[in-house]
């Protein structure tokens, strides 16, 4: 009776950290996901910036 006792507080066990393992590869995918996120609009920024001043550059040569 006691083993038994042992054992399904094992599979509760097991259980809670199955449970809690899948909340936080939840939570790091998508704290992953904000992260690519931001970086694509950084990089986005980044290119518009590059182009706003090769533009702005050759509007400064061809004056």
């Amino acid at each position: 009776m006691e083993a038994d006792q042992f054992r399904v507080n094992g599979y509760s066990e097991i259980e809670r950290e199955k449970v809690n393992l899948i909340n936080s590869t939840s939570r790091t995918l998508k704290q992953l996901e904000n992260y690519k996120n931001e970086t694509i609009l950084f990089e986005q920024q980044r290119t518009i910036n590059q182009v706003r001043e090769r533009v702005f550059q050759q509007a400064l040569q061809e004056l």
